[in-house]
């Protein structure tokens, strides 16, 4: 009993290693030689996950099992080979640079269809149809282009090009709903009349972002980094998990427990008993999605804030971010993006008093109300404050009034079902850049 309990352990062991290849490793490939070459990773997979459970329970020894378990290892590592140099991915890869940590995957090519009506990373984190939705209409945007990314690894036709102006930051930065010159890095290049280069990666932060300012530093003597109030700050509690080696099996084991250590700072809650926010000004009208993470964060007070881990990490990365700025001679400008939830608030329709709002905090967080944020000015401010303070090089520019003069007018500067500014608010911030850089 006790080898049958034993082997059966072993067992369960071998079943979610396969599993975890399926999910996390694999995606299919859109050209036909990576296709089939998936496939025969697969079936490899498969015979030898059958061979490893029929050796735990018939073979007298465990070396043969032992064997077959290492052999998945091994295909494990090849599929890993075979996805990093897959350029024509389905969905958006991530790949590792030992210079400047995760990047995109290296010579991408893509074709990307985005309608604000049935697309929006919201609606994937909550599990949403666009067709459940309030039946409010809303001006349609849409966005069909090819999607490209250069051998360094980020958003733009060449790596050799000229890079006159750095644009750091996140997925605000790539702006991957949209063309390239609709992206706010594309729209403050044109009207600057110089060449900018977008360095732009989802779900990174300013840890990443001092990574790369680093490497380019020398390519160039101006740069935006861009700083996202929603996440950024949370970002730095696992970015180191993120830069790794993601062809390197390992990656994986920590991926998934730091992916579950971000899920717990980033939890999406239940789709129970869930209404949209109506945001409305003068006769426009328009449903909202927010995530409810981004709506804690306007909630914490500058004694919660300073308290944070992230907060002294973020102080060390802002004074680096100064200091190389500084010794490259650079002219560097710290771009502040607030929440679309920042934005909006005042114009929400549908809120609650103070005591319903609190008890609503126990579940998705679907209903607004302006008085409750006391602190949602608080983040930036500090935020301000640790630039003037320990980058005194860095110039401060806020996005958020110009943002803020749209939303009164009653205009879409951020995605109904999105977390992520349209093309409007790509254009407001491009021309804000502009701006800033011509005086």
């Amino acid at each position: 009993m006790r080898k049958f309990l034993l082997r059966t352990f072993f067992a369960l062991t071998v079943v979610p290693f396969y599993v975890l290849a399926l999910n996390y490793i694999f995606e299919e490939p859109t050209i036909t030689w990576l296709y089939y070459s998936h496939v025969a990773v697969y079936f490899g997979f498969a015979v030898l996950l059958i061979l490893a459970i029929w050796g735990i329970y018939k073979l007298k020894t465990w070396r043969i099992s032992l064997l077959v378990v290492l052999a998945m290892v091994i295909l494990l590592d090849v599929g890993l080979l075979i996805r990093g140099v897959n350029p024509y991915m389905i969905k958006f890869r991530k790949d590792y640079s030992a210079d400047y940590g995760v990047i995109n995957t290296p010579n991408m090519r893509t074709y990307v269809s985005y309608s604000n009506r049935n697309s929006g990373d919201l609606l994937e984190a909550y599990n949403l149809d666009p067709l459940s939705l309030p039946d409010i209409d809303f001006p349609l945007e849409t966005h069909e282009f090819n999607y490209e990314i250069d051998s360094n690894g980020f958003r733009n036709e060449s790596a050799d090009e000229k890079k006159d102006i750095l644009f750091i930051g996140d997925s605000l930065t790539i702006a991957s709903s949209m063309e390239g010159e609709k992206g706010w890095p594309g729209v403050a290049g044109n009207l600057l009349n110089i060449n900018g280069y977008n360095l732009g990666i989802n779900q990174i932060g300013p840890a990443n972002y001092l990574k790369i300012l680093r490497h380019f530093s020398g390519d160039s003597k101006k740069a935006v980094i861009a700083f996202f109030e929603g996440n950024d700050f949370d970002k730095l509690y696992y970015e180191v998990g993120m830069n790794s080696d993601r062809t390197n099996l390992w990656y994986w084991i920590n991926y998934i427990i730091e992916e579950r250590r971000a899920g717990e700072i980033v939890a999406t809650p239940a789709v129970s008993d869930f209404s949209v926010p109506i945001f409305r000004v003068g006769e426009s009208e328009f449903p909202m999605i927010f995530y409810e993470h981004y709506v804690n964060n306007l909630q914490r007070s500058e004694e919660v804030i300073k308290g944070l881990d992230s907060y002294e990490e973020f102080k060390d990365v802002v004074v680096k971010m100064g200091a190389e700025c500084r010794d490259n001679e650079m002219e560097c400008v710290f771009l502040y993006i607030p929440t679309k939830l920042r934005v909006y608030i005042p114009y929400i329709k549908n809120q609650l008093n103070l005591s319903e709002m609190y008890k609503n905090l126990q579940k998705p967080i679907t209903v607004y109300q302006d008085s409750v944020f006391y602190y949602k000015d608080v983040q930036e401010k500090i935020v301000k404050d640790l630039i003037e303070e320990y980058a005194p090089n860095m110039r401060y520019l806020s996005s958020t009034e110009a943002l803020k003069d749209h939303a009164k007018n009653g205009e879409l500067v951020y995605y109904p079902y999105d977390t992520h500014l349209n093309e409007l608010g790509n254009r407001v911030l491009g021309e804000l850049v502009a701006e800033f850089f011509s005086q």
